[in-house]
């Protein structure tokens, strides 16, 4: 089941760009172009547009793109951790030529209202107040100054030197929060203007516009789910990513950084699927979820599960070779030849440096038992003290 709404945004962005004659850019995978050394993949729009902002934006164009952003993947185990955006999301934008700046305000403003239908006292835009080039020709009664700290306000983008001052436009909701949709930004070179781009995300745009609870319900594979909690929430985005990932030919091995990457997510899929008893086949089933619903083209489910089931292999082997070192590491400290101390702190050695174990289950794996007949309770002071007095 696609996201049908959501094709109804992206068609109603391009069939609006293409009336005012804006040039359409192909899309780029999740790769980047190889001159962009600064990202992994393919995270915003921005990125199809950094070769036409470096030579000087003199065309108005517009493109979509999928876009991913790995924000979760250090974080995911974590038990206190939220996923509030999922890493895999879709963009529409355009590059706007220096010159053209207030024909793009015009049209976003005339895109969001007219075309989408946002009531014009719920479309509204922050910006800092120092930013007057980019709120100017904006309805005032649509402008919320200094409402975020100048972060909020500053994008950089990986090229040297190249920086820019940005607003956000955000839609109104009926209990009077905003959504943030998308954002204007105004790139330059510290001494010219670039051009401009102004891009925003379906899932925001459906978000907004249809008043939804939260984003992850513009995802139709939580249609599919009978809870929908953290636990979810967080396998989900994984598998998503993976997805997106090995969809590109990205190898998980630890010769490229990508590849790591890639390892690093199959390992979180399988302490993800671990803790919440999940079988292979229901990760089968997620997968050729995710493909009728996130991916224009098929996925090699049977290869992405064959990694999968490697990283599961491997990590099953490390903890087994983990435990059988740490019976011998027991027989020391029970024979009162290494400390407690010692035992603990050798067995994290261990577990960082050799086997492995991921740090969300260290305390599990290498810990001394709490109480155990069979370990004698003096340690190597004691064996001293007995011989000493021998």
């Amino acid at each position: 089941m696609l996201n049908i709404e959501r094709q109804k945004i992206e068609n109603i962005f391009f069939d609006f760009m293409r009336q005012k004659g804006v040039t359409v850019k192909p899309p780029l995978s999740f790769l980047p172009p190889e001159s962009d050394q600064s990202i992994y993949f393919t995270n915003a729009t921005i990125v199809n547009f950094k070769e036409d902002l470096l030579s000087g934006a003199s065309q108005y164009k517009a493109t979509k793109q999928k876009c991913l952003r790995l924000h979760h993947i250090s974080k995911v185990l974590d038990d206190d951790y939220k996923i509030q955006w999922l890493s895999l999301f879709n963009m529409v934008g355009t590059v706007i030529p220096p010159h053209r700046l207030q024909q793009g305000k015009n049209d976003l403003i005339e895109l969001m209202t007219q075309r989408y239908g946002v009531p014009e006292d719920k479309l509204v835009f922050m910006v800092n107040s120092r930013d007057e080039r980019l709120y100017r020709d904006i309805p005032p009664q649509m402008l919320i100054f200094d409402s975020h700290q100048q972060k909020y306000y500053d994008w950089h983008f990986g090229m040297d030197n190249i920086s820019g001052a940005g607003l956000t436009f955000g839609i109104k909701q009926n209990d009077g929060t905003i959504v943030d949709v998308g954002n204007l930004i105004e790139i330059n070179d510290d001494k010219h203007i670039l051009g401009y781009e102004c891009a925003y995300g379906l899932e925001c745009m459906q978000w907004a516009k249809e008043e939804k609870s939260s984003i992850l319900d513009t995802y139709p594979i939580f249609r599919y789910a009978d809870t929908i909690n953290d636990e979810v929430i967080k396998t989900v985005d994984t598998a998503m990513s993976i997805a997106a990932v090995e969809s590109v030919g990205v190898e998980p091995t630890n010769k490229t950084q990508r590849g790591q990457i890639l390892k690093k997510l199959h390992r979180n899929l399988f302490y993800l699927a671990e803790r919440n008893n999940l079988e292979n086949k229901q990760l089968v089933q997620v997968f050729n979820v995710l493909q009728k619903t996130e991916f224009d083209e098929p996925l090699n489910i049977d290869k992405i599960m064959t990694h999968y089931k490697q990283s599961q292999s491997l990590i099953e082997c490390q903890r087994s070779a983990f435990l059988k070192h740490k019976e011998s590491l027991l027989k020391l400290y029970g024979d009162g030849i290494i400390t407690a101390q010692e035992a603990e702190k050798k067995m994290m050695n261990w577990a960082e440096g050799k086997y492995y174990i991921d740090r969300h289950e260290r305390e599990k794996y290498c810990s001394l038992p709490a109480s155990d007949n069979n370990l004698p309770t003096q340690n190597l002071l004691n064996i001293k003290k007995q011989a000493n007095e021998r």
